[in-house]
């Protein structure tokens, strides 16, 4: 724009100038026009020059001048002004090897100026360039001024670029010396006319050397670079769209996971290993040697080898315990589990491997995979594709404050049968989904800025980099490259391709990037860096590739560690821990440029296919510069104002004040410093605003790298950061340089440990900005008027009043401190350990010390006023609260934490406006150390800010900030004190308890009397105590109750305190109705019984006419007044239909059996047809069962209706034949809680308080106190107690039943030969006060999950002794035996809990012959032990408690196991067919069979030689003794495994196939029923299943008539809330005929009284009955059939007689029917014969080897996988097998194989066998197969022909001769 003088117009045209430098000045360029290139002009021209259009490959560098140099040379004698002889070095790549120059001399010049140029072909962008500024002094020893380092990767955009840069350190890094700036112009362009190739070495021999000695790796072959895939470019809906659907994925991951929250802590894994199936064969013989190896988090451990199968069971628990586990740790873990087939003195062969992410495990329901199928797959080997076997585990994970799930097995196993049946294995990743091996691709181009991990000060330093990748088991790495110089010249190129082979689905989706430094030394290679990404969302993508992108690595600090603190103790390895999880860390550590693409196949290597494995290719040519990702220009800026609590440090020696601090702010490889300020007493005041230089990364900001916010020590190259704060770079960026001021807290650096523990690390406060360089530009007026306006300050006075602290960490040994404080603000400080004085306003106060003695729970109630300058509200600086604990004067006072209140606008009110105001409400500030969390305790304080019109005016006075109080009574039970710990090694002797409360009135102080009975461990007081005080009307500031436990020692001379608590009594206000808690009640009955989870019956309904006349009462039973009206025989609880079909069959044939008689002719219904009809609609007076509609077809006969299939038959018998008598008698109405029943009572009926002594990490909880604390306002309601005293406070004896039955999941606690875990020997001790059970000499020898049922009988006293402590041992020999774990249970609480009282009160009888308890619900309590938060097991048990006086009148349950059972089974092989040959040659094999059951050992058949047509014969008898009982291994896999065979002489034998039986129903019926089975024999389904439903009815009316006992004595207690006493006096009247039999029990006069039935029917009604009494098939019939005695369960059971005439009448009326049936008997009678005919003639021809199939019989299919790995059958063998008692056996023995005793069933000689013969035909026939012997003969006969010719030829020639 021009301007003409004068003119009214100032704009008056424009003109375009070109300028070019002219460099005709001393020391010029090398170039010989004497002038620069064009591409160096300062304002380029807009033409497009000349081959612009490729990659640069000429750089240009002009090194211009510099200004503000460091003075280096002093003038002579001190005299004169410093300067400097400046020069400038360039070098361009690694050592100079493209370029290393240097300037001319200036001499005596701060300011100089060169101008020169300088020119060099280059085209790798992975260089750098280096500007070192030297002082030239005399004898080359020149001084160091500065140095920059420039990437040629920022000039890639071929922009000419002109700046004025800072000089830094030698390491090029800014720093607060001022040292200087440089101006150069650097322009990198492309000359078409030259062609520079980038070169390839990465760093001459070094490199080489080490890729030729250190890797040993072979060299890689070549391939040209992948292609970028450019994605389309997306619409502004398209974007919109993916960031709405990846919000709504982000919702539904977040519901699904619910409460889901991974936490660093301690972590247990338990892994069950079940069993194995369909393995892979990796032994010759078609067989392997399965053995499971299981890893987690870098433990290993294995499994028992289990020899020769393809499916075994090893039924094997692994439990590993992690301490201290990382949260990233966690997310980073896997799970793998591996099955190898174990090779003696060679290498494990892999069959195949299931790797799980421990997150994607946790993150599950319940956090495991429960008994789940999972397919194991071998990606090491391409030709195993697909799944190679099938592996059944279980993997549950238990993190901080979860508990174990618990399930039942016995059900769940019922289910995993059926549904495996039906479906097969069903694996997680089920077979349907395809799996597909693929490749993952991963190309790693290069790294920036690594870090200089070898520094030698002989040689330069550098790093021997290599980048490891992992995924899975599958891992490879790159070649090393090693790389000399300073960090920014650290730029390793390694273009390569890792290729690892993966199964997808994948169940472990991490893939793990590390980059690594070489080191040959002892302590092995040296990790840099670590990221991460996921598998699975590069697998969802479409193109399923990633284009390059940068990887931003961090770690540890590189320098900086002193000696001492690297000798500290730590917990972990810090400096590892970051570099191995960068997600944290403190310190970036460079980036690395890679792609990721997925393959389907990889490419073949010299023509041939590869083996699945990981490989590695190396990339012929570099990434062209298009291809790199685009980038931009960015700035970031820091408002550095001022920091609190800043940590001081001062030199090595100690002295002198503290060192100077500053902030450093890092992104990447950018970073800046705030300027040096002194530490005063903590506080930092900067007030500088701080910018980075302009900077090129990524336009995806995701790409970019955090910005660290650092507070260093030290200067130049000793600054060292103490501690940080990272931020993501895109949240500072999206706010757009308008982010305002904030305080942040930064966390310590642990791997350098500059501070000590439990010091704060400072905050500052700052405003961060990011972004690009065009908005820093425009925001920088604004920020600089903002630092502008944080100098401006005016006149506040800040009053911070201190109300209380409570729960203050304890500091002094006996578990109490005496605290007072310091308040920093704003550079002043008050400290309250002694008088202190403070101005208000004109008015000086004068304040006492703040100590308060002994106390962790402190009233000071006292106001501090701080008189300041202070800047505008958003730069206010903060308040900082410190808390100490006071020693006396001849020890330090212990720092105990702080906290750090913010100023904001809010908090500012007007000095005039303050006169008789109150203070603001208070407000809790927990403490802390180091982090929030880290310590305990709280602060209750307020601020309030008075802004000054002048500033020497009147304050306002201080106001009284004592709370406002009320009268009121607080009234404390004391039962007593419960396990309290010994004190200085002696039990506690006369114990009492104190309590104080420090209110507005004064201190109240009232104690208990000593007391050691019934112990001085457990003393009883049983007292009450009332305090009349004065507490605060506000909840918030009502005063802690302290509570203090002593001992009376030496008759009184020496009362040590042996334990403190507290009593938090914000809760307890009930004039608070915001924070009041009710005391603990028991409440109604009602609402205890639905709490309880017992059955809670509502108010019964009024009594009909009908149901009280004669009826039945809703849900009840029929009445028994009118039984005698009932005109019908059979029981009105029977279904009508069924009902009328006995009815019928008892006309029809009256057998004397009576109605069970009639039942064996009755098809049942099936259990949801009798669901069915039961839930049809009911009249109110209809009798239990009846209903008012249904079909009239019978269903119940099978003549009426088509029966089920024998398949749904077999399937119901079984489920019948389980529900029918499992021994657990009691566990009936007993429920069962899979947690402590403390979780479901959630509240008890006392209150606790704990009793802590020692202190910080020492201090631990040495007993309880147990009683009732309330606080009220009047004397009535101190009346209104809620428990009844004087029952309450007089102690009775009670006995105390444990019944443990199980044990679950116990920590192994014994080590293998090996060193690894092995199992336990687990034992009980339990013990209740003195009284102990210890059952050390019964252990069980090496279990984890153990069978105890034991009860365990143990008196006390309640209240008293209430602690049932329950701890599982480990037993050992030679040493002290291990705690396993422990449980406790609090009796007192149970037994002063009506819930509790009430739970299972339905069940409890005092008939005589059926005394039965309550029945408490059985739990599953978890074991701990002091040292860990994880269960280390848990226990099944449950709790009985009742008085002493009663206890002899109660038998104990009986819970004992029933005895195992030895069983010998006879498995039968009878023949094989269809067997595939494994000779092919002669078609044929030398066949014979292996079996075993699990738990015995293998047999064999003898072996039939040459069998042919894939047929062979045994009858061969094996003989295998099985233990069946509880949790014996045949009765939990009751598995027959069946091989087939062929025998080699000279090699080994090859294995055919292999078969699995399943025999559980058939070891069921044996151990259950007692009885022989006959396994596959020909069963009669139809009466067997009429046999188990009428079993499975009876016990149904038996559980309807006890469950109907149970609601009326419920519906008593509804209705009439008595005493105890009382409720039990109606249990004994109204429930005592509760068992079998108990028909004599019930009310007077009920047996053969005249009754009318609700039915409306005439005659006689019988009931059902028990098996074996008076009325059932097994009992003595009476000689009269008309009488019918009829019994029902608990007392329900009313005698009835059969009318003899009614029953003639009706058989006289169905004459007809009678001979209908007769002859259909006649029918069946002839059919039964034959059929025994048929059968003696089937065994003759058995017997003579005649037979079809063998008798009683089963055909099992053999099965092996194919090259396909398809599971097929090849071939079948029948087998038949007996199961009978070893008793039995032994006296009705039979022989092994065809030995004699030959019997049941008689084994012939097997037929087919090899015969000796002397015909040569017949036994090459046998020996050589019909194919082989007939190619033989062939050839025979052909030779024969030959031979026979060659010596008849003669004759034949003479013959012929004399014929002529």
């Amino acid at each position: 724009m021009l301007l003409i003088p004068g003119s009214d117009t100032e704009e008056a045209g424009e003109v375009t100038l070109r300028f070019k430098w002219n460099v005709a000045l001393a020391g010029a360029s090398s170039d010989a026009t004497g002038a620069l290139s064009p591409a160096e002009e300062v304002i380029p021209s807009d033409e497009p020059e000349e081959g612009d259009d490729g990659d640069p490959n000429e750089l240009h560098i002009s090194v211009l001048g510099a200004k503000d140099l460091q003075a280096m040379d002093s003038s002579a004698f001190g005299m004169g002004t410093k300067s400097s002889d400046p020069r400038v070095r360039i070098e361009v790549g690694s050592g100079g090897k493209f370029l290393k120059e240097k300037t001319e001399t200036r001499e005596k010049s701060l300011n100089p100026v060169w101008n020169e140029k300088f020119t060099v072909d280059i085209a790798d962008p992975e260089e750098s360039i280096t500007l070192l500024v030297e002082d030239v002094d005399f004898g080359g020893l020149n001084d160091f001024m500065g140095k920059i380092t420039v990437p040629l990767h920022s000039l890639v955009d071929k922009e000419p670029v002109r700046v004025w840069k800072r000089l830094g350190n030698k390491s090029s890094k800014i720093d607060s010396t001022g040292r200087g700036e440089l101006e150069i112009l650097l322009h990198w362009r492309h000359n078409k006319t030259k062609k520079v190739e980038r070169t390839e070495d990465g760093g001459g021999f070094g490199s080489g050397f080490m890729n030729l000695i250190g890797a040993g790796e072979s060299s890689d072959e070549e391939v040209d670079a992948p292609e970028r895939v450019e994605a389309a470019p997306k619409s502004a809906e398209e974007i919109e769209k993916e960031k709405a659907e990846k919000e709504e994925n982000d919702k539904k991951l977040k519901e699904a996971l619910g409460d889901i929250e991974i936490k660093s802590g301690d972590y247990q894994i338990q892994v069950h290993i079940i069993e194995c199936r369909d393995l892979k064969s990796e032994d010759l013989n078609g067989l392997s040697d399965p053995v499971c190896y299981i890893e987690a988090f870098g433990q290993k451990q294995n499994t028992k080898v289990m020899s020769q199968c393809l499916s075994c069971v090893f039924d094997e628990r692994f439990i590993m315990n992690f301490r201290n586990v990382d949260k990233e740790k966690f997310e980073d873990g896997q799970i793998k589990i591996t099955v190898m087939d174990a090779d003696f003195g060679s290498r494990n062969d892999m069959i195949g491997s299931f790797v799980l992410d421990a997150s994607r495990c946790y993150y599950r329901p319940g956090h495991e995979f429960y008994r789940e199928w999972v397919g194991l797959v071998d990606d090491t080997d391409v030709d195993d594709a697909g799944i190679q076997g099938y592996l059944k585990c279980s993997i549950s994970i238990i993190g901080p404050g979860d508990k174990m799930v618990k399930h039942d097995e016995e059900s769940d196993k019922k289910m995993e049968k059926e549904r495996e049946e039906k479906y097969g294995i069903n694996p997680a990743i089920p077979p349907t989904i395809k799996r597909e091996n693929l490749y993952l691709v991963t190309t790693v181009y290069r790294a920036e800025y690594l870090p200089v991990m070898d520094q030698n000060k002989f040689s330069k330093s550098g790093i021997d980099a290599f980048v490891k990748c992992e995924m899975g088991s599958a891992s490879k790495r790159t070649k090393v490259e090693t790389i000399k110089g300073d960090r920014g010249a650290l730029n390793p190129v390694f273009n390569a391709e890792i290729w690892l082979p993966v199964t997808v689905p994948v169940m472990s989706d991490t893939i793990r990037y590390t980059m690594w430094d070489e080191d040959s030394g002892p302590q092995g290679n040296s990790l840099v860096a670590t990221s991460t990404s996921k598998f699975n969302k590069l697998n969802a993508d479409s193109n399923k590739s990633t284009p390059p992108h940068w990887v931003d690595l961090y770690g540890a600090q590189i320098n900086g560690y002193e000696l001492g603190n690297s000798l500290k103790k730590k917990d972990r390895d810090w400096k590892k821990h970051y570099n191995m999880y960068g997600t944290n860390a403190p310190h970036y550590r460079g980036r690395m440029l890679i792609s990721q693409r997925i393959e389907k196949e990889a490419p073949e290597k010299n023509g041939e296919k590869r083996a699945a494995e990981p490989f590695r290719r190396k990339i012929k040519k570099d990434l062209k510069l298009s291809q790199l990702p685009l980038t931009d220009s960015y700035k970031v800026r820091a408002m550095v104002v001022s920091g609190t609590e800043i940590p001081k440090f001062r030199k090595s020696i100690g002295i002198g004040p503290p060192r100077k601090m500053q902030v450093k702010i890092q992104c990447g490889k950018n970073e800046f410093y705030s300027d040096r300020v002194e530490n005063n007493n903590g506080v930092c005041e900067w007030y500088q605003m701080c910018e980075s230089e302009d900077f090129k990364y990524p336009k995806d900001l995701d790409m970019c790298p955090d910005i660290i916010v650092s507070i260093c020590k030290g200067k130049d190259t000793e600054i060292v950061p103490v501690a940080y704060k990272r931020y993501k770079f895109r949240d500072v960026v999206e706010g757009n340089f308008q982010n305002d001021c904030e305080w942040i807290t930064f966390a310590e650096d642990k791997a350098l440990d500059m501070l000590e523990d439990g010091q704060f690390p400072g905050s500052v406060l700052i405003r961060l900005g990011a972004g690009k360089s065009k908005d820093a530009d425009m925001t920088y007026q604004e920020w600089d008027e903002a630092l502008k306006s944080s100098r401006q300050k005016s006149a506040y006075q800040l009053r911070m009043h201190v109300f209380q602290g409570r729960s203050l960490p304890a500091s002094d040994a006996n578990g109490l401190m005496d605290p007072y404080f310091k308040i920093n603000f704003n550079g002043m400080n008050i400290n309250t350990k002694n008088k202190s004085e403070m101005k208000n306003g004109r008015e000086v106060i004068t304040t006492p010390s703040m100590i308060r003695k002994m106390t962790l729970d402190p009233l000071w109630y006292q106001t501090f006023t701080f008189d300041t300058q202070l800047p505008d509200p958003q730069f206010f600086p903060q308040v900082n609260f410190q808390l100490f604990d006071w020693d006396g004067m001849l020890d330090a006072d212990d720092y105990a934490g702080c906290f750090n209140a913010v100023l904001t606008e809010k908090d500012i009110v007007d000095a005039d406006a303050m006169n008789g105001m109150n203070p603001p409400e208070p407000k809790w500030y927990p403490l802390m150390k180091e982090e929030d969390g880290d310590c305990d305790g709280e602060i209750l304080v307020s601020l309030q800010l008075m802004k000054k019109i002048r500033p020497e005016m009147q304050m306002p006075k201080i106001p009284n900030i004592k709370p406002s109080t009320r009268p009121a009574f607080v009234e404390i039970i004391v039962i007593g004190c419960r396990d309290l710990q010994p004190y200085q090694f002696l039990n506690l002797q006369f114990p009492k308890v104190e309590f104080s409360i420090d209110v507005a009135d004064g201190k109240h102080e009232l104690s208990t009397m000593n007391s050691k009975r019934p112990s001085g461990s457990n003393p009883n007081y049983l007292e009450r105590i009332v305090m009349e005080v004065q507490m605060p009307d506000k909840a918030i500031f009502a005063p802690p109750m302290n509570i203090k436990l002593s001992d009376n020692r030496l008759a009184g001379m020496y009362k040590p305190v042996c334990g403190t608590g507290k009593v938090d009594m914000t809760p307890k206000l009930s004039w608070c109705p915001d924070t009041y808690v009710a005391p603990q009640k028991s409440g109604s009955e009602q609402d205890v019984r639905s709490q309880s989870g017992a059955i809670a019956m509502g108010k019964r309904k009024p009594k009909s006419p009908s149901a009280t006349q004669g009826g039945i009462e809703e849900g009840g039973v029929p009445a028994a007044d009118d039984a005698e009206s009932s005109s019908s025989p059979v029981s009105p609880l029977l279904p009508p239909e069924m009902k009328s079909a006995i009815e019928e069959k008892l006309l029809e044939e009256d057998t004397g059996a009576g109605v069970f008689g009639a039942l064996k002719h009755v098809n049942s219904p099936p259990p949801k047809e009798v669901g069915a009809m039961v839930e049809e609609k009911k009249d109110d007076d209809a009798p239990l069962g009846a209903v008012t509609t249904g079909p009239k077809k019978n269903k119940w006969f099978g003549k009426a209706s088509q029966g089920p299939t024998d398949e749904e038959m077999i399937k119901e018998i079984a489920e019948l034949l389980a529900d029918d008598d499992d021994g657990k008698r009691y566990m009936e109405g007993r429920e069962k809680i899979p947690e402590e029943l403390e979780c479901q009572l959630k509240t008890t009926p006392f209150e606790t308080f704990r009793f802590y002594r020692g202190q910080k990490a020492d201090r631990k909880e040495v007993g309880l106190l147990k009683g009732l604390i309330r606080v009220v306002q009047t004397k009535e309601e101190l009346d209104a107690c809620p428990f009844d005293l004087k029952t309450l406070l007089k102690p009775q004896k009670y006995t105390v039943r444990l019944y443990v039955l199980r044990g679950l999941s116990l920590m192994p606690m014994d080590v293998s030969l090996f060193g690894g875990p092995a199992k336990s020997d687990p034992y009980l001790r339990v013990n209740v006060g003195d009284d102990v059970f210890d059952d050390r000499k019964n252990y069980i020898k090496d279990q984890t999950e153990v069978d105890f049922y034991k009860c365990i009988e143990l008196h006390t006293e309640l209240p008293g002794a209430g602690l049932l402590e329950i701890e599982v041992k480990d037993y050992d020999e030679w040493t002290s035996d291990d705690l396993i774990g422990k449980t406790v249970i609090d009796l007192e609480d149970r037994w002063f809990d009506e819930r509790w009282k009430l739970m299972g009160l339905e069940n409890k009888n005092t008939a005589a012959d059926r005394l039965r308890w309550a029945t408490k619900p059985l739990e599953t309590r978890e074991l701990f032990i002091p040292t860990s938060h994880s269960p280390q097991g848990s226990l099944e048990c449950w709790v009985d408690i009742m008085p002493t006086s009663e206890a002899d009148m109660f038998p104990i349950d009986d819970i004992t196991l029933p005895p195992s059972q030895v069983y010998e089974c006879q498995l039968v092989v009878w023949r094989a067919r269809d067997m595939v040959s494994m000779d092919a040659l002669e078609d044929m094999n030398d066949l014979y069979f292996t079996a075993w059951i699990e738990g015995a050992k293998k047999q064999h058949t003898d072996i039939h030689w040459r069998a042919k047509n894939g047929k062979g014969s045994f009858n061969w008898r094996m003989k295998f003794d099985v233990e069946l009982g509880h949790n014996t291994m045949a009765m939990k896999f009751p598995y027959l495994h069946i091989q087939a065979w062929d025998k080699d002489i000279f090699k080994y034998s090859d294995c055919i196939a292999e078969g699995l039986e399943n025999l559980g129903d058939f070891f069921n019926r044996a151990y259950k029923k007692g009885e022989d089975v006959e396994c596959f024999k020909k069963r009669n389904l139809p009466k067997e299943l009429e046999s188990a439903r009428f079993r499975k009815m009876q016990k149904d009316a038996r559980q309807k008539i006890e469950e109907e006992k149970r609601r009326e004595t419920m519906s008593q207690l509804d209705l009439d809330p008595v005493a105890e006493e009382d409720v039990e006096m109606d249990v004994e009247q109204g429930g005592g005929g509760g068992g079998e039999g108990g028909g004599e029990e019930v009310e007077a006069g009920t047996e053969g009284a005249d009754r009318k039935s609700s039915l409306g029917q005439e005659g006689e009604g019988i009931q059902l009955v028990p098996m074996g009494s008076a009325g059932s098939d097994g009992a003595v019939k009476p000689k009269n059939k008309g009488v019918v005695k009829a019994l029902s369960e608990r007392g329900r059971a009313v005698s009835k007689v059969v009318s003899m005439k009614e029953i003639k009448k009706n058989q006289k009326a169905d004459f007809k029917k009678k001979q209908e049936i007769q002859k259909e008997k006649q029918k069946k009678q002839a059919q039964s014969d034959a059929d025994e005919t048929d059968k003696l003639i089937g065994s003759v021809k058995e017997y003579i080897g005649m037979g079809e199939d063998p008798p009683n019989s089963k055909w099992i299919k053999l099965m092996r996988k194919n090259e396909e790995g398809v599971v097929e059958a090849v071939g079948e063998v029948a087998i038949s097998m007996i199961i009978i008692k070893k008793e039995t056996a032994e006296t009705n023995p039979n022989g092994f194989g065809r030995a004699d005793p030959n019997q049941d069933p008689y084994l012939p000689g097997p037929t087919g066998r090899l015969s000796f013969s002397l015909n040569p035909f017949s036994m090459g026939l046998q020996l050589l197969g019909p194919a082989l012997f007939g190619k033989c003969a062939c050839i025979c006969c052909v030779v024969f022909v030959l031979v026979v010719g060659y010596f008849v030829a003669p004759f034949l020639n003479i013959v012929l001769t004399l014929m002529k």
